[in-house]
């Protein structure tokens, strides 16, 4: 297993090179999903949150884990509903439609909200 110790988030493409360079070795459509639900998370941290996030990457056998920890402390969290028109308000329901499962979870400051794929 490898695993990542909650580093402060960078920004959603730096955010997609460290998942790649942390995933090679498996199969390309894996890693380009991880990088976009990674991505969207981060987003998201950055968008709602005070600027202050960490990002976690777990890499196992059969699974990739990343969680995505924020100041923010709202926990009840699902996908939008949305016009087709929107440009804005899709990342949490690409990660419901893509991830095997995700969450969110209370932390002392804020929340971590996660999200795993099968390998």
């Amino acid at each position: 297993m490898t695993s990542s110790k909650g580093i402060p988030a960078p920004p959603p493409a730096e955010a997609r090179e460290i998942v790649r360079s942390r995933l090679e070795g498996v199969a390309p459509e894996v890693v380009e999903t991880v990088e976009l639900l990674t991505s969207e998370l981060v987003n998201n941290a950055i968008l709602h949150g005070s600027g202050v996030a960490a990002l976690v990457l777990e890499v196992e056998n059969d699974r990739v884990h990343v969680e995505v920890h924020d100041t923010d402390p709202t926990l009840q969290l699902a996908p939008l509903r949305h016009a087709p028109s929107s440009v804005r308000g899709r990342g949490l329901a690409i990660v419901d439609a893509l991830a095997t499962v995700w969450g969110v979870n209370p932390r002392p400051v804020g929340k971590s909200v996660w999200f795993e794929l099968n390998v």
